[in-house]
């Protein structure tokens, strides 16, 4: 009798204790889809080549992150006019804080708006980046 006492007592924190550190450990992680576990972090827009259309981007506050590069990649696997192209722009987490990124989709023959983007970046302090896109 002695002895399940002394497993009960000795083995059951031990397990409860795992328990909640378990179920601390998913709450804490549910949001890694949404969570950049990365001082860099891509935004991507799609287009069609042949288009009087560019993405053009502006920085809210660039004390917080600020641009690093922009590649695009072909979808149809052809370079052909009004093709599908999808454009990545990178951007670098700089310190903690909050941001905006809009994207406004130009028409560079008139410099006319046809559709913008926002998205909202919040960086941690250790430089984690949450991205959401924001809709009006």
């Amino acid at each position: 009798m002695k002895t399940k006492n002394i497993i009960y007592y000795a083995i059951a924190p031990l397990l409860l204790l795992t328990l909640i550190f378990g179920i601390r450990f998913i709450i804490n992680h549910k949001y890694v889809g949404y969570k950049r576990n990365a001082k860099e972090f891509e935004i991507v827009q799609n287009t069609n080549a042949g288009i009087p259309y560019t993405w053009k981007y502006e920085i809210k506050d660039k004390d917080i992150i600020k641009f690093v590069k922009k590649s695009s990649k072909q979808l149809s696997g052809k370079e052909i006019s009004g093709g599908r192209v999808r454009e990545y722009y990178k951007y670098k987490a700089l310190k903690k804080g909050k941001t905006t990124i809009t994207f406004n989709f130009v028409n560079f023959t008139n410099n006319k708006v046809d559709k913008t983007k926002k998205y909202n970046i919040i960086v941690d302090d250790r430089l984690n980046v949450y991205i959401k896109e924001k809709t009006d």
